[in-house]
């Protein structure tokens, strides 16, 4: 759980207490200060990179939640975000020890960790990387569809759930679909009548739930023939909570994708939860794709940018570069072999990660295996960093920087070879401890002013 001994004082007050963690030392000298990570030390305004006027505003939407007007964080990203370690510790320093809703969750993710969904046999995930471009998705891109009557859901919820907790259902089917919804002392039939609205795709149906309920059951499914009932997810609001954190993440998607696939049902749920602050977290998928379109890249930011800005106009926006990706080096292609070779011939694994003792300075991209093979970043991360930071800049929004934060060229071979391990043996992703270091950097960096 969530929940911290410490006594649930405002954010501003105890940040700069929560926020020491091991294997993180601050400079002990005045400002500039800066954060020292897998020997790479990093200043603070390069990690956040935001006006004061920004930052400020940022620190008091942090520090204002109370349970009777929680602050609300809508979290859109790749699988760095869908992973859910950044968000779960981020939510956590941000809320000064008091308990954290976590809000959006669907079918197929872990979210913040807080609930567990149990699918039937029955069920198939529909995302948007894939299907008709106009198919009404979850706010996330991410749905559980069925049109079987045997199918069911299961919502497993924090044993520590106080009583009123409003629970809503995110869906979608078409006129004359339905389900069962129970849970202790509720067992109600939810219908729809209507067909779905292009301003209003999703559905909803709301249930209050009583003190210590520990199970949701969704089920009597019944759709007409040949059409399917799609769930989107759920959102969970305690009425104890000061941050509910609706965690939006679905892997292997880029800034592209709600542009162009979220047919309403983003902005529908941005419309209706009014965040208080946005997330955008993309930039990954997009460094290896070869052409690169600069132009492309940065005009889709933008106008997604735009999209959740007119949908919740009253947000702050933090925008967050791609972390290092390291990729093997190869040595020069062998000369061409016959068919039947290839045939026989397996694909050679690539060799070990080899970490030396002593590592070498930030400025050293590569790494030598036992075998000779070195990695290095990949030439486009820097590039892809510097397009996203300049347009969050000019739009008014926050930029917070993970590569920077690594030490930039040959950090993510630094985070994989730190104690704890920080980054995951693909060089792509971090471990839960890289992502919720990173997500305590940028708590250190919200809770510090700027230097006069």
């Amino acid at each position: 759980m969530l929940r911290s001994r410490r006594s649930m004082i405002r954010f501003a007050w105890v940040a700069p207490l929560l926020l020491a963690r091991p294997g993180v030392a601050r400079a002990q000298t005045a400002e500039p200060w800066t954060i020292d990570i897998a020997g790479s030390r990093t200043p603070a305004t390069s990690i956040l990179v935001a006006s004061d006027s920004l930052r400020g505003k940022l620190r008091r939407i942090l520090a204002a939640g109370t349970p009777e007007r929680p602050v609300r964080v809508a979290h859109l990203g790749d699988s760095h975000s869908e992973q859910g370690g950044f968000a779960a510790e981020f939510a956590t320093r941000l809320s000064g020890g008091a308990p954290v809703a976590p809000a959006f969750v669907t079918p197929y993710s872990r979210g913040l960790g807080l609930v567990r969904i149990q699918l039937s046999k029955g069920w198939l995930r529909s995302t948007w990387r894939q299907g008709p471009i106009d198919k009404i998705e979850g706010p996330s891109g991410s749905s559980a569809v069925t049109g079987l009557p045997s199918a069911t859901m299961r919502l497993e919820l924090p044993r520590d759930l106080p009583g009123g907790t409003r629970l809503t259902v995110w869906w979608s089917g078409p006129a004359g679909a339905s389900f069962h919804l129970r849970a202790e002392g509720i067992d109600r039939i939810v219908r729809r009548s209507t067909t779905p609205q292009k301003d209003a795709p999703l559905d909803t149906a709301v249930l209050l739930l009583r003190a210590g309920t520990r199970d949701v059951i969704l089920d009597g499914i019944r759709v007409p023939s040949r059409t399917h009932l799609r769930i989107g997810g759920f959102t969970i609001e305690r009425p104890d909570a000061t941050i509910e954190y609706d965690l939006l993440g679905l892997g292997a998607t880029t800034q592209r994708h709600p542009l162009v696939r979220e047919a309403g049902s983003l902005r529908q749920f941005l419309g209706t939860r009014r965040p208080d602050l946005i997330l955008l977290w993309y930039g990954t998928n997009s460094v290896r794709e070869a052409p690169f379109a600069s132009d492309r890249f940065r005009r889709d930011l933008v106008s997604l940018i735009q999209l959740v800005r007119q949908a919740s106009p009253d947000a702050a926006l933090l925008v967050v570069g791609p972390p290092d990706l390291a990729e093997l080096v190869r040595a020069a292609r062998p000369a061409k072999r016959s068919r039947r070779t290839r045939r026989r011939t397996r694909p050679t694994p690539p060799p070990p990660i080899a970490c030396p003792a002593d590592p070498a300075p930030p400025s050293s991209g590569a790494r030598t295996g036992p075998t000779g093979a070195a990695r290095r970043s990949h030439p486009n991360v820097g590039h892809v960093r510097d397009l996203m930071r300049d347009a969050a800049l000019a739009h008014g929004a926050a930029f917070l920087d993970p590569y920077a934060l690594q030490g930039e060229t040959g950090g993510m071979v630094r985070w994989y070879c730190a104690t704890p391990q920080l980054s995951s043996g693909d060089l792509i992703h971090l471990t839960d401890a890289g992502y919720r270091q990173l997500a305590s950097s940028l708590a250190e960096a919200l809770a510090r002013r700027p230097a006069p």
